[in-house]
């Protein structure tokens, strides 16, 4: 997929919060989005020199085609990626990555990976929770933000507002 650009099929904007509960109300008044589907995680994350336990809440909805996610991260050791660019008391929201699909069977996901986790693309977390696999990809020095690769198995996004 890299071959294809490292913005194909663009379909996420990543947003981490301190607060969840507050940053849903802005987004209800700011961009119209009165419900999310909501879901807490509890996962093993594949970082760099292990894998670390990540403690999550995450928000989706769409907006047309585009999907808005917030992620509140709990405190665990495998949450650092999303606490980082947060405050440590004051509420705050900050777009923290974009995120990509990648379309088609098991088999594609096996060929995007294998053009990642080099020195171009270095990959910062990696997670798999059946039927969908994910990776983020630090660009921050060259683009300011993470890139976040997913692909899915079946269709996650069925029960997703849509706005």
């Amino acid at each position: 997929i890299m071959a294809q650009g490292i913005f194909s099929n663009f379909f996420q904007h990543g947003y981490v919060t301190n607060d969840i509960e507050q940053a849903k109300a802005v987004f209800a008044e700011k961009c119209g989005i009165k419900s999310f589907f909501e879901l807490e995680h509890s996962l093993p994350l594949a970082v760099p020199g292990g894998v670390e336990q990540a403690e999550i809440k995450v928000a989706l909805a769409f907006v047309g085609n585009l999907q808005v996610e917030l992620i509140e991260p709990l405190g665990a050791p495998g949450d650092a990626l999303w606490r980082e660019p947060l405050p440590s008391s004051d509420f705050a929201v900050a777009l923290h990555h974009f995120g990509f699909m990648i379309p088609g069977p098991r088999s594609a996901w096996s060929e995007f990976r294998e053009t990642i986790g080099n020195r171009d693309y270095p990959i910062v977390i990696e997670g798999d929770f059946d039927p969908a696999k994910f990776v983020y990809v630090d660009l921050r020095d060259s683009l300011g933000h993470y890139c976040e690769y997913l692909w899915m198995q079946d269709d996650l996004h069925a029960h997703v507002p849509r706005y």
